[in-house]
């Protein structure tokens, strides 16, 4: 488990499992990690993913959550890219 870390900070965005690397309330610069549902239960215990928000439509992110999903986006592209 990754100390000082709380249930607020793991979201799910389009059905998948994100982990933010910094807390919502700090506005420094942040990083969306894809995560897994059992590692969240090995942390949280089982049942924990009931507590998660979940956001179907990522235009209703607030604009510090795009920016870390879009960010994560263009990672994914960039790393695709670099393959060709």
């Amino acid at each position: 488990m990754i100390t000082k870390d709380k249930i607020e900070n793991y979201l799910f965005i389009r059905h998948k499992l994100f982990r933010i690397n910094v807390d919502i309330s700090n506005v420094q610069l942040g990083q969306l990690t894809p995560w897994t549902k059992s590692a969240l239960e090995n942390d949280f215990g089982k049942g924990a993913t009931q507590n998660i928000k979940v956001i179907k439509d990522p235009k209703l992110l607030s604009d510090y959550l795009k920016d870390l999903y879009v960010q994560h986006l263009e990672s994914k592209v960039y790393k695709w890219d670099k393959l060709i």
